[in-house]
């Protein structure tokens, strides 16, 4: 390689950043989606990728949100924050996947929610 090439290599290299480098998202596209869509949008997902595809994903998204709620303990910036919403996000679509795999949780929902405000009320 002649002077030039190390030279061209050379400026290349300090024009990429650290690993550290926190290089933001783009901007969301705030596109309101409609129950109908979202449900569509989700079967398809499962259409397209497939029950077990779906149910992995979901752990992985599952395991990213406890990622960040730990760094969000340590670090508590807007950073954190915004990393902890889009990963509930990630799990909330996930979840919504998960009960048009297995089913409705609508009445084990209201029975916890009955439990935890009788345990409530105890406390009190």
């Amino acid at each position: 390689m002649n002077d030039e090439g190390k030279s061209t290599l050379n400026s290349l290299s300090r024009c990429v950043p650290p690993p550290d480098y926190y290089i933001p998202p783009p901007p969301p596209v705030y596109n309101p989606v409609s129950k109908k869509d979202r449900k569509e949008i989700e079967a398809n997902a499962i259409l397209t990728y497939g029950k077990q595809m779906q149910e992995d994903m979901a752990i992985e998204e599952m395991s990213e949100l406890i990622k960040v709620l730990i760094k969000n303990r340590r670090l508590s910036d807007k950073k954190a924050l915004g990393n902890v919403l889009e990963e509930m996000a990630d799990v909330q679509i996930m979840l919504e996947q998960l009960r048009l795999i297995f089913g409705s949780t609508k009445k084990i929902e209201w029975y916890k929610l009955n439990r935890l405000k009788k345990r409530l009320e105890e406390k009190k």
